[in-house]
């Protein structure tokens, strides 16, 4: 009989012919004695980018190939995901520009969560890779950070952990909030966190375990400052609806 898969990983992908590889080899090398499945939501790419995907498609024993027929953006694409990993007990998920460092990440973090059932996701801390400065730093920059965190931690920014550091235990089976699709802004690590700790504590380890590049080039940072000002302003009448 055919076993259970017990992650989901969802790999976000839109223009990322430079980076892909280096996102599927780090999904690639993780050492793990579970069963997982790739989905690869691919959101319409003018570039190569769906072409390296097919390349590796072979690669991974369980993957699901979501070719968007036309962009959509982020959150929807991450939205309509939801569907297809609906029966995995944890989620993780990950952008095609930003990669994994340790082979060992999704095994200790699903280790924790299996051993500990209050919780709702484990996160580690991430090296930020400025692209153009070809800068490297912690994103905790030293900060100490608690091991155990709540809703209260993340609100009062007393907690911060990038998306490509979490596993979620997969709660909402059902689908998202509908707001999330309101807005580019609300499918940000901050407020998934939020919404995922209203439903259980955060695990947080103190290890550099994955990597998010900064290019430049990203939608957040092509908005001038008063775009960016209205987005976060428009995103937070939103949070305050959704977690009360």
């Amino acid at each position: 009989m055919k076993k259970a898969i017990k992650l989901s990983i969802v790999l976000l992908t839109y223009n990322h012919e430079k980076y892909v590889s280096q996102a599927l080899e780090s999904i690639l090398m993780q050492k793990v004695d579970f069963d997982y499945e790739l989905i690869v939501c691919e959101d319409c790419s003018t570039d190569k980018t769906r072409d390296i995907i097919l390349q590796y498609a072979d690669k991974f024993k369980n993957i699901k190939l979501l070719f968007n027929k036309k962009n959509y953006g982020g959150p929807f694409t991450f939205m309509m995901s939801k569907y297809n990993c609906s029966n995995a007990k944890y989620v993780a998920l990950l952008e095609g520009d930003d990669y994994w460092t340790d082979q060992d990440k999704l095994q200790q973090q699903v280790d924790f969560l299996d051993k500990n059932n209050d919780f709702v996701g484990c996160a580690h801390d991430t090296e930020e890779f400025h692209e153009k400065e070809q800068r490297r730093v912690n994103m905790s920059g030293g900060k100490v950070i608690k091991p155990v965190n709540e809703l209260a931690d993340i609100i009062e920014n007393g907690f911060y952990a990038h998306t490509s550091s979490y596993v979620w235990r997969n709660i909402f089976k059902q689908g998202y909030p509908k707001e999330m699709c309101y807005n580019q802004t609300l499918m940000g690590d901050w407020f998934a966190s939020m919404l995922y700790a209203k439903n259980g504590k955060i695990k947080y380890i103190d290890k550099v375990m994955s990597c998010y590049r900064l290019t430049g080039d990203g939608l957040w940072s092509k908005l001038s400052k008063p775009q960016q000002q209205f987005r976060l302003f428009r995103a937070n009448y939103v949070y305050d609806k959704l977690l009360n």
